[in-house]
Parts: C-alpha cells; sequence; structure tokens
C-alpha cells in the first residue's frame, strides 16, 4: 500500500478528534500518540505483517488515548490493513473483537456506542467490500495477463511453424532443381564435350554451346544454394533474435516499429547492423543491468534516416563504452550515421541512426 495513504488518513482522523476535542492540543501524551502512529505506518515496510503492526497501534491507542473519541482512530488502524490486502479470513474475529473493546472503553453513553457501533460495522463492511472487488479485478487482470501471454505464445509457435514449413518448401524445390535441372545440364555438357571430340575440326558454335551450358550449369548451382538457405534480413531476423532471448531468459522485449520501419528495405550491412545494435543491447540488458523489459523501438524518420532506439531500467553508474559499443559505434559510422549510448536518469539509453536510400530500397 502506498505509504502516504495511512498517514493521511491518520492525519485526518485526528484532525476530526482535535476538533471535537481542541483541549488535547495542550496534551503531551496526545503528541506522544499521534507520532507514534505516523511512526508506526512509516514503519510498515520492516514488518514481516503489517497486520501485526496495526493491532499493536490499536490496542495502544485504545487503551492510552487521552480523548473521548478513540473509536474513530481504532476504526481507522483495524481498517488499514484490509486496503493492505494482508488480512487472512483468521483475522477477522480479533478485528471485531478489537473494535467492539474500542467502542465500549471510549463511547461514554450507550446511544454513543451504539451509534459509533452501527457506524464501525457499516464502513467496516463498506471496506471489506471494496477490498473483496479490487481482489476480483486484480484477479481479472492476472487471467487477461495470462491469455494474453498464451496468445502471444502461440503466435510465435505459429510464426515459427510457417518458417518451418516455408523452409522445408525452399529446400524441396531447391532439390527438385539439382535433380531434374541439374542433371539435365551435367549431360549436356558431357555430351557437347564428347560431340567436340569426336569433330575433327574445330567448331567454334560447339565450344559456345559448351561453355553455355557450363555457366548454366554453375549458374543454377548458385540459385540452388541461394534457395536452400533461409533468407533472414531486416526486422525478420531481429524478430528471431528477440523470440530467442526471450525463450532463454526472464527478460520481456517490447518491440515497437513506426514510420514503415517494417517495410523498409534494407542492405545486408544496414540489417546486420540492427542485429547487431538489437543485440548488444538486449545482452548489456541481461548481463549488467538485470532488466526485466527492454523496449525497442525502430522508425524511419523523413524517408530517409533509419532510427533505432533501445531503453532499459538500469542503476545510474559511471559509464565506459567498452568493445561491444565500439564496434556497434563503427559498425553505424561506416554507414555513415551516428551511434548515441548514455544513462537517462534510471534508464540506458541506446540510440543508432543511418541514412537511406528510399527510392533504390523502394524498388529493390
Amino acid at each position: 500500500m502506498n505509504g502516504w495513504l495511512p498517514i493521511c488518513l491518520i492525519i485526518c482522523a485526528n484532525a476530526v478528534v482535535v476538533f471535537l476535542d481542541p483541549l488535547l492540543l495542550t496534551s503531551p501524551l496526545f503528541w506522544i500518540l499521534f507520532g507514534l502512529m505516523v511512526g508506526g505506518v512509516c514503519s510498515e515496510p520492516l514488518w514481516s505483517n503489517g497486520v501485526y503492526l496495526y493491532l499493536l497501534l490499536a490496542f495502544v491507542t485504545m487503551i492510552l488515548f487521552p480523548g473521548e473519541q478513540t473509536w474513530l482512530i481504532v476504526l481507522l488502524l483495524v481498517c488499514l490493513p484490509y486496503f493492505s490486502e494482508v488480512v487472512a479470513k483468521r483475522y477477522s474475529f480479533a478485528f471485531g473483537a478489537i473494535l467492539l473493546c474500542s467502542i465500549l472503553f471510549s463511547a461514554g453513553t450507550l446511544s454513543m456506542g451504539m451509534m459509533a457501533l452501527f457506524l464501525s460495522f457499516l464502513i467496516l463492511y463498506c471496506t471489506v467490500y471494496l477490498t473483496k472487488q479490487r481482489q476480483r479485478n486484480n484477479e481479472n487482470q492476472e487471467q487477461m495477463n495470462t491469455l494474453l501471454y498464451e496468445k502471444r505464445l502461440l503466435k510465435r509457435q505459429l510464426v515459427e511453424e510457417e518458417d518451418t514449413v516455408k523452409q522445408a518448401e525452399r529446400t524441396r524445390i531447391a532439390r527438385d532443381v539439382h535433380d531434374s535441372v541439374g542433371h539435365q545440364l551435367t549431360a549436356l555438357g558431357m555430351q557437347l564435350q564428347m560431340a567436340e571430340l569426336q569433330n575433327e575440326t574445330e567448331n567454334p558454335y560447339l565450344s559456345e554451346a559448351k561453355q553455355t551450358a557450363r555457366q548454366a550449369l554453375d549458374e543454377m548451382r548458385k540459385a540452388v544454394r541461394a534457395l536452400e538457405i533461409e533468407e533472414i534480413r531486416g526486422v525478420a531476423m531481429i524478430l528471431r533474435l528477440i523470440r530467442k532471448l526471450e525463450a532463454e531468459s526472464h527478460v520481456h522485449v517490447r518491440l515497437t516499429t513506426e514510420a514503415g520501419a517494417l517495410s523498409q528495405g534494407l542492405t545486408n550491412e544496414q540489417s546486420m547492423t540492427l542485429y547487431r545494435f538489437v543485440q548488444e543491447g538486449l545482452t548489456n540488458a541481461m548481463r549488467h543491468s538485470y532488466a526485466k523489459q527492454v523496449n525497442v523501438t525502430l522508425s524511419v524518420y523523413a524517408d530517409y534516416m533509419y532510427v533505432a532506439i533501445l531503453e532499459n531500467e538500469a542503476e545510474q553508474k559511471k559509464f565506459h563504452e567498452g568493445f561491444g559499443l565500439t564496434q556497434l559505434r563503427n559498425r553505424f559510422e561506416e554507414l555513415d550515421g551516428q551511434f548515441y549510448a548514455h544513462f537517462n536518469e534510471a534508464t540506458f539509453y541506446m540510440k543508432g541512426v543511418f541514412p537511406i536510400d528510399s527510392k533504390t530500397n523502394s524498388a529493390r
């Protein structure tokens, strides 16, 4: 629970009591108990169970408070643990007994006692109801988060299965092309060579046909090798890296793409620089900062500048650019770009930019 809320409530409750009995301002015992209540609430994080703290404060206030409206402050101290959501069912009887005893000790008359009892139980009921309602809302939020995580997990599995199917199809096509067209071109080259050997006179057309068949076979082999190798470039390569690191660690990576970053065509050097940028940032976040969440943003500025930003929570300390960041800076400078890395309050910030040729990339 926010520490300011119970302090404000205690101050308000004491102000109401002082308003009903102004002579309390001249009582040293009142100020001692008031300081004890404020100091006790401030020490709540030091207690393993805040319920015991409020039980102690309620007993002390009930017995030693000099005013006639003790029940109001005791009621507040009894209700505060409900707001903290640390009250178990086994404590309900104890709270009810404390509340009843405080009213009997401080009400003064039977009519005031009945009124205080009614108001106390009414407020306590509303407090418990609101606490349970908040607990239900938290449970619903947890269920939504679980469903969202399962949805993302299924989506990742679907993407991975789709990539696997695509790669299997590419491999099959490459094998078929190699087995059919490749063997035919090889046989054609051998037949042309045999014809050239059997021909006593040199035939330039035959030599040219043999050279053409050899070139066609080489081009076919290059195409087959390129088809067998899975092509991962640009943001797709970064997505695979993020999925891999999230699966291997407890870091949640939030990737945001803006202003056509997904559709922007990139060269191999630009794609590899972005890949190394994200890889170095995520590695530093896990190794040095122990961050639980990393934010990555990719965007295109004014159709000619690609911008990559990575942020994660980190304890600010003396910054020294190591080997990995230095190599990353060199990569961006080789692309005529710029690289920045620094601490911003409790956040480690990395930014890399490089120019892009929108006309060339759009035509590619």
